[in-house]
């Protein structure tokens, strides 16, 4: 004799629903801040649902580019809710997916010095403040309300140029916080814009 089964009560089925949620998507989180422990994209994706998450920092995780490889293909099947980043490891992959989001809030860029203590688990970047400029700053400019583009060591590839002060200043709107270093012609350019302000 076949017995119906009794329903479930609502906190059964929240949990069920829960469970189900995590097992399939992962926990969804809207702030994840990873620090000295490294990271796989695998574990990434499998343990936290990607769509959720609103502020994202990694920093000395290792080599990043799987991780934002992986957030970019993710965003093409469903947009991610991505608005606050900040990263160590600027790569090409990671320029990449920053110019595939919606919109920017806050954008942290680091390169560290080579002599930081612990040292970083991750390949020096090879990108360009121009790179930045065309793949990021281009699209995001009018919604960024807090820019950090900084190069801890005695490079000058990261210094903003003419060009990446013009686009800053001419569509930073939103922008309430700015770091960043600029060679003399971003320095005059950044002057004229202010003048012509006041």
């Amino acid at each position: 004799e076949l017995k119906e089964k009794p329903l479930a009560n609502s906190a059964d089925l929240q949990q069920s629903m829960d469970d189900y949620i995590r097992e399939t998507r992962g926990i969804a989180l809207e702030t994840l801040g990873i620090h000295l422990i490294p990271v796989k994209a695998s574990v990434l994706s499998r343990a936290i649902d990607l769509r959720c998450i609103r502020n994202l920092t990694l920093l000395n995780v290792g080599n990043q580019s799987p991780i934002w490889t992986m957030l970019s293909k993710e965003n093409k099947i469903h947009p991610l809710a991505l608005r606050s980043v900040f990263t160590d490891n600027v790569s090409t992959a990671f320029l990449t997916c920053m110019s595939q989001l919606d919109e920017l809030h806050d954008l942290f860029m680091l390169e560290r010095s080579p002599k930081f203590k612990p040292e970083s688990f991750a390949p020096r970047t090879t990108v360009t403040i121009d790179q930045i400029r065309r793949l990021v700053l281009k699209k995001h400019m009018p919604t960024l309300k807090r820019l950090m583009i900084k190069d801890e060591s005695n490079s000058s590839v990261w210094d903003a140029n003419q060009k990446a002060m013009i686009l800053i200043c001419n569509r930073g709107a939103q922008l309430e916080e700015l770091a960043l270093s600029m060679n003399i012609h971003a320095v005059v350019s950044l002057v004229k814009s202010l003048s012509e302000l006041g």
